[in-house]
C-alpha cells in the first residue's frame, strides 16, 4: 500500500460481480492519468409514521428473507426540516434494490416518507465523503489491475481521499473539435448526410482535420477516434456537441460500422444526469453551455463568445450557414474555404477554454458537480447539489425533489424610468442584497412559522405577513454564512497573492464563483424545482427587499440627490460623489447593509420602458439592456441602426447626426444597396411545423421549405424576407436564399423594422418621425436632456 495525491476529474459507478464500484478518474501530481476504485454501499431513509422508528426498522428487517436486495437496517438520528427525528437507514446492494425497496416500502402504513432513495451512488460517495471535483486529494491505495481502461495508474482507494491545500490544477490535456456535415436543404440528417471535416485542435499547439472521401465518412470517425484515443485528453470540448455533433456522430458510426469508442473505458459517448453527453474518464465540455450562464454575451453563437472575450471576430467565426455547405463542397476553392472554416473553429474553441477552463474548475469545485455536469447545469442544480452537501455537513435529510406547481407572487421593485438623456449617472447597487436579507430575518425553510404553530420571537415578512423564527438559525442562514465567510477569507488570501502568480488567479477565480453561487440562493428559494422550496420564504425575501429598496429611496431623496431607476437591488442616482458617499454611509449604519458605487454612466438613455435603457461607461463602451439591438426577432438591419444611433447620441452627443446618419441609411435601403442577407429575419423552430396552429412568417415559410424539399426539425432557425405583393404580413414572407434584390418590399423594412428600431432611441428624445424627411437642423443633445 502506498498514499498518492489525486486530482478528482470524473466520476461515475458500475455494478461489478453484484456489488457497486465508485470509479474516480483524475490525474496523479506526475501528470499520469489515474483511475481510482472504491467499494459503495447505496442506501435511503425511511422516516416512519409516529415516534416509533424501533418498530419500522423490524418490519423492515424481516423483508430480508423476501428481497434478497437488503444489506443493513438501523435506527439513525438526523434532521428534518431542523427538527430532530428518528428514522431509519436502509442499505441495498445495488442503485436497482434501492430503487425497488424505496417504492415498496412507500407504500407500507407504517412508512410516513422514503428520503434520498434518488442520490445516485457517484454523487453519494462525494456526499457522504466531503470530496469536491477539481480538487486535490491525498488516499492510501493499492494497485490494482487496468482491466484495459486506457489510464496510466489504475488503484483501490483503502480510505475515503483526504481533500489538501493544492490550489492549481494539474496540467490538463484539452482537445478542441469541430465538424461540418452536408447540408444543402436544411438539417444535416444523419441517414443520408455524411461528416466532410472533423477539424481537431490539441492543447500542445497541433491541429489537424480529416475529410470524407470517395468511400464516405467511416474513415473520417475513424482517424477521428484514433487522434482522440492517441492524444488521450481529459477534456473535450467543442460548440454544441451536446446538441448536435456527439449525436450526429454517434448515428453516423453506427451506419458506416465504425464504433465511436472515445472514452477510457472503450466505450461510446452516452446521454447523462443534465441532458448533456458524458465521456466516462474525460470531461466533455460544450462552451454553447457555458455561453448560456454568461447573459453579458448578448449574441448568440461561438462567434459571439469569441468576440465577447475578444478571440476573433463574429464574422470570422460563424462566417458560413450550414445550408451552404452542400454547394461549398462541390468546388475544390469551397472545400478549401470550408477546411479553414473548421480548423478555424476548432481553434477557437481552444482558445476560449483556455480564458474559462478556470471558472468552470472553481464552480466544480464549489457546488460538488463534475466538470462536464457543472457545465451543462441549469443554476438551479448547481446550488441544489452545494445544498446537498451542506445539509448532509449539518446531519440534515436531504428532502426529494418534487416538482410542485407554480403559484405567482409579487416580485421585485421595478421603477417607472424616467425617459430621456441623463449624464452623469452612478448605479449603487446592494452588495448580495438578498443574501444578507435571509440571513438578516433567518428566512429559511426549517425556521418559517405556519399559521398553526407558536414561537416566542419571529420576524415578520413586510406586507406578506409570514413569520419566521429568530433562533435557532436556518439552514439557509448557516450555508450563506459559510459561503461569505469563505468568500471574506479568500479576499483575505487575494490581497497577500502577487497579481501574476497562478495562485492569484486560482483565487480570482473561487471567489467569484462563491459571488455567483451566494447570490443565486434567493433564486433558488423561489424555484419550484428546488429541494427545500417553500414559497413563503421565496415571498418574503422578495418582500424584504422591495421594502430595502424603498427606504434607500427615500433616504437618497432626502439628500437631495434625483433618483431616476430602480431595479431589484439597484438605483440609478444623479452623481454627485460627496451626497452618494453620505447615503452609503446611511445605509450601513441604520440597514446594516452594504450598498457601493457599481458604474457610472458618462451619458445614459431611458426609454419609458421598464429595463430598457443604454449608457456610456467611463471606459468608453457601451451598455445595452433590454432593447431591439440584443433580441433576435429584428433583421439585422434594425439591429445596425439602433445600435449606430446609440453610439451616436451617446458618444458624440449629437441628435442631428444620428437623424442624418437614418436619413442617408432609408435612402441606401430605397436604392437597393442594402444586401438581402441583412433583411432577413431569423426565427427558431420551436416544435414541428405541423404542430403550429399559428400563421407566422416564418412558420409558413418553414411550411413552403418543406414543400421544396427541405428538412427542417425543433431548434432550426429559418430565415425569411418580406416581399411586395398583397397579403398579410405571413402571406408576404419568403426564405430568405429564394429572395432577390427587386422582390424585396423595401418601404415595409422602412417604416416596420428601420424606422421602429431608431424611432425607440430618437422619440424618446422627442424627435418625430416627420424630422426624418426634413431638412438638416444642427441639435445637440443639449437640447433634449431630460424630455420624454
Amino acid at each position: 500500500m502506498s498514499k498518492i495525491f489525486f486530482w478528482l476529474l470524473d466520476i461515475n459507478h458500475e455494478v461489478v460481480d453484484g456489488d457497486v464500484e465508485v470509479r474516480m478518474w483524475g490525474k496523479n501530481d506526475g501528470g499520469e492519468s489515474v483511475l481510482l476504485v472504491a467499494k459503495s454501499t447505496p442506501y435511503f431513509y425511511v422516516l416512519p409514521r409516529g415516534d416509533d422508528a424501533e418498530a419500522a426498522a423490524s418490519k423492515i428487517r424481516a423483508l430480508k428473507g423476501e428481497y434478497g436486495e437488503l444489506v443493513d437496517v438501523e435506527v439513525s438520528e438526523k434532521k428534518y426540516f431542523g427538527r430532530p427525528v428518528k428514522t431509519v437507514k436502509v442499505s441495498c446492494k445495488t442503485p436497482e434494490g434501492v430503487d425497488r425497496i424505496s417504492r415498496i416500502l412507500c407504500k407500507a402504513p407504517y412508512v410516513r416518507e422514503c428520503l434520498e432513495d434518488d442520490i445516485r451512488p457517484a454523487a453519494r460517495y462525494i456526499i457522504d465523503n466531503s470530496l469536491n471535483p477539481s480538487g486535490w486529494y491525498e488516499v492510501e491505495v493499492k494497485n490494482i489491475s487496468k482491466h484495459g481502461f486506457q489510464v496510466d495508474r489504475a488503484y483501490e482507494a483503502v480510505e475515503a481521499p483526504t481533500p489538501i491545500g493544492r490550489l492549481h490544477p494539474p496540467d490538463l490535456r484539452v482537445l478542441a473539435f469541430s465538424t461540418i456535415c452536408f447540408s444543402e436543404r436544411g438539417s444535416p440528417d444523419p441517414d443520408k448526410d455524411p461528416i466532410l471535416v472533423v477539424s481537431m485542435s490539441a492543447g500542445d499547439g497541433g491541429t489537424e482535420h480529416y475529410t470524407v472521401d470517395g468511400d464516405g465518412d467511416g474513415g473520417v470517425l475513424e482517424r477521428f477516434v484514433s487522434r482522440l484515443r492517441q492524444f488521450d485528453p481529459d477534456i473535450v470540448v467543442g460548440w454544441g456537441q451536446n446538441s448536435f455533433d456527439w449525436d450526429y456522430m454517434l448515428a453516423r458510426s453506427k451506419k458506416v460500422g465504425v464504433k465511436l469508442s472515445v472514452d477510457r473505458c472503450g466505450g461510446e459517448p452516452h446521454r447523462s444526469t443534465f441532458g448533456h453527453i458524458s465521456i466516462t474518464g474525460r470531461a466533455n465540455i460544450d462552451l454553447a453551455n457555458i455561453a448560456d450562464d454568461m447573459p453579458e454575451v448578448k449574441v448568440e453563437g461561438l462567434g459571439g463568445l469569441a468576440e465577447f472575450l475578444g478571440v476573433a471576430r463574429k464574422d470570422e467565426v460563424d462566417r458560413f450557414q450550414d445550408v451552404e455547405t452542400g454547394r461549398l463542397w462541390k468546388s475544390s476553392d469551397g472545400r478549401r474555404r470550408l477546411i479553414e472554416y473548421s480548423k478555424f473553429r476548432s481553434e477557437v474553441t481552444l482558445k476560449l477554454l483556455n480564458l474559462l477552463i478556470d471558472y468552470a474548475i472553481q464552480m466544480s469545485h464549489l457546488t460538488g458537480l463534475p466538470l462536464d455536469q457543472v457545465a451543462a447545469a441549469a443554476v438551479g442544480f448547481r446550488v441544489d447539489s452545494y445544498l446537498m452537501a451542506q445539509a448532509h455537513r449539518f446531519n440534515e435529510l436531504i428532502p426529494k425533489r418534487t416538482e410542485q406547481p407554480y403559484i405567482p407572487y409579487q416580485g421585485a421593485i421595478v421603477m417607472e424610468p424616467k425617459p430621456g438623456i441623463h449624464e452623469d449617472v452612478a448605479v449603487l447597487d446592494f452588495t448580495s442584497m438578498y443574501p444578507n436579507l435571509m440571513i438578516m430575518y433567518n428566512i429559511s425553510p426549517d425556521s418559517f412559522i405556519d399559521s398553526s404553530e407558536t414561537s416566542a420571537e419571529f420576524f415578520t415578512a413586510p406586507e406578506v405577513g409570514f413569520r419566521f423564527r429568530k433562533d435557532p438559525p436556518g439552514f439557509y442562514k448557516k450555508v450563506l454564512q459559510d459561503l461569505i465567510n469563505v468568500r471574506r477569507e479568500i479576499r483575505g488570501k487575494l490581497s497577500g497573492a502577487a497579481k501574476d502568480s497562478v495562485e492569484y488567479k486560482v483565487l480570482r477565480e473561487r471567489e467569484r464563483v462563491v459571488k455567483i453561487v451566494t447570490n443565486a440562493c434567493y433564486g433558488y428559494a423561489g424555484w419550484v424545482g428546488a429541494r427545500w422550496y417553500v414559497r413563503e420564504v421565496a415571498e418574503s425575501v422578495a418582500a424584504f427587499g422591495r421594502a430595502s429598496l424603498r427606504k434607500v429611496i427615500g433616504i437618497a431623496k432626502d439628500l437631495g440627490l434625483q433618483v431616476i431607476y430602480g431595479d431589484t437591488d439597484s438605483i440609478f442616482v444623479k452623481y454627485e460623489p460627496e451626497k452618494v458617499e453620505e447615503l452609503l454611509s446611511i445605509v450601513g449604519r441604520e440597514m446594516s447593509m452594504e450598498i457601493k458605487v457599481e458604474k457610472v454612466y458618462s451619458r445614459v438613455l431611458f426609454t419609458e420602458a421598464k429595463k430598457k435603457y443604454a449608457g456610456l461607461l467611463s471606459d468608453g463602451t457601451l451598455d445595452i439592456v433590454g432593447l431591439e439591438v440584443v433580441r433576435g426577432d429584428w433583421s439585422n438591419i434594425a439591429k445596425t441602426v439602433q445600435e449606430r444611433i446609440l453610439e451616436i447620441i451617446l458618444r458624440e452627443g449629437s441628435v442631428d447626426k444620428a437623424v442624418e446618419y437614418l436619413r442617408q441609411l432609408i435612402r441606401d435601403l430605397r436604392a437597393g444597396k442594402i444586401p438581402v442577407s441583412e433583411l432577413a429575419v431569423w426565427k427558431t423552430l420551436t416544435k414541428p411545423v405541423e404542430s403550429y396552429q399559428v400563421k407566422a412568417p416564418h412558420v409558413e415559410v418553414a411550411r413552403m421549405m418543406l414543400e421544396d424539399g427541405w428538412r427542417l426539425k425543433p431548434g432550426d432557425k429559418v430565415g425569411f424576407v418580406i416581399v411586395k405583393g398583397p397579403g398579410r404580413l405571413y402571406q408576404k414572407a419568403r426564405p430568405v436564399m429564394k429572395v432577390t434584390p427587386d422582390k424585396v418590399d423595401l418601404e415595409y423594412y422602412v417604416g416596420n423594422q428601420v424606422l421602429p428600431a431608431a424611432m425607440r432611441i430618437l422619440g424618446v428624445l422627442g424627435v418625430d418621425e416627420g424630422v426624418v424627411s426634413a431638412s438638416s437642423g444642427s441639435a445637440g443633445l443639449s437640447e433634449y436632456m431630460g424630455r420624454g
